[in-house]
């Protein structure tokens, strides 16, 4: 079982993508008129109005089974699956619609809901992707459903050294930032088990740009370890509060020299030395140009000759 998180602009096009003539079936839903599309995009228009404030009220998840799993797939089974899985993800009290597809060998569902709750509350999507893993796991060991072949189905035993260092830190990097609190709180869980984070940082804003993982000789940047671990995806995991931004010193010192740093602040302070002196001069020709276009460049030599008297013996006219 695999649950992939949608995203629809719109109850229209999701409920129009999800009712495909002769090749799905509805199963089960709530709150909604469900013959048609067009009825279940207006049941579910009218509750979400009670948020007009919210952009995205549309929830889409496309749940899978394994094809080993294809005969146990009654209709029933698949929407106590869902329920399940609902539950699991905090998806509660709210309109849902539940649509069967037969168009692929492997038996799937569509779930549509309103991330606007009966109660006018809004259903959080924080950490979905993070949650949506561990709780498919858990309705698969509960009701023995088959597991692909995975990350999470590899046997460590029988890969070589490098290859299991790599799914090693995979599984504490994850196992780290699905209880981290804070980006800090994920770094002091990594160093409880040797790994270090080690940044690249733009040198000319001084942002983070990419984040690579270290222990025993071992390295491999986020984004290759896993795509969920690229430090922006890292990032938007995490609560809202912890942004993307440039380290201070202090924080850097586990992961560079005091020389390396010195060095960056150096570069950073002299880029914006020169871009200020930058700035300064073209302000100054604008107010030249300004100045030759109003015909006010005789006034102005004027106003220099009083403050400089040397200048005014200097000036005079030819015979």
């Amino acid at each position: 079982m695999t649950a992939k998180i949608l995203t629809r602009q719109s109850f229209s096009r999701a409920t129009n993508y999800v009712f495909k003539d002769g090749r799905s079936e509805v199963i089960d839903s709530k709150g909604i008129m469900a013959a048609d599309p067009l009825s279940a995009a207006a049941s579910f228009k009218v509750q979400a109005m009670l948020r007009p404030e919210i952009k995205s009220p549309v929830g889409h998840i496309c749940i899978s089974f394994h094809p080993d799993d294809t005969e146990r797939m009654t209709n029933d089974l698949m929407v106590e699956l869902c329920e399940a899985y609902m539950k699991g993800m905090g998806i509660q009290d709210t309109q849902f619609l539940l649509v069967r597809h037969y168009d692929t060998k492997h038996p799937h569902m569509h779930l549509v809901f309103n991330r606007i709750d009966d109660n006018g509350k809004l259903i959080s999507d924080r950490n979905w992707y993070l949650k949506n893993e561990k709780v498919c796991k858990d309705i698969k060991t509960q009701y023995g459903l088959t597991f692909s072949r995975g990350k999470q189905n590899v046997n460590l035993d029988r890969l070589r050294p490098e290859d299991r260092k790599r799914y090693e830190m995979y599984y504490d990097v994850k196992s780290a930032l699905a209880e981290a609190a804070s980006f800090t709180d994920f770094q002091n869980r990594l160093d409880c088990v040797g790994i270090k984070t080690v940044f690249k940082i733009s040198s000319k804003s001084g942002e983070l740009q990419g984040i690579t993982f270290k222990r025993d000789g071992y390295s491999i940047k986020g984004s290759k370890l896993d795509r969920s671990l690229s430090l922006i995806r890292i990032m938007k995991s995490l609560p809202k509060g912890n942004k993307i931004h440039r380290p201070e010193p202090h924080t850097l010192c586990r992961f560079a020299s005091l020389e390396e740093i010195q060095a960056m602040e150096a570069e950073r302070q002299k880029s914006l030395r020169e871009t200020k002196h930058e700035s300064h001069q073209e302000s100054r020709a604008q107010e030249l140009a300004a100045s030759l276009f109003e015909g006010n460049l005789g006034k102005s030599q004027e106003q220099e000759m009083k403050e400089d008297p040397k200048k005014k013996k200097r000036v005079g006219v030819r015979r």
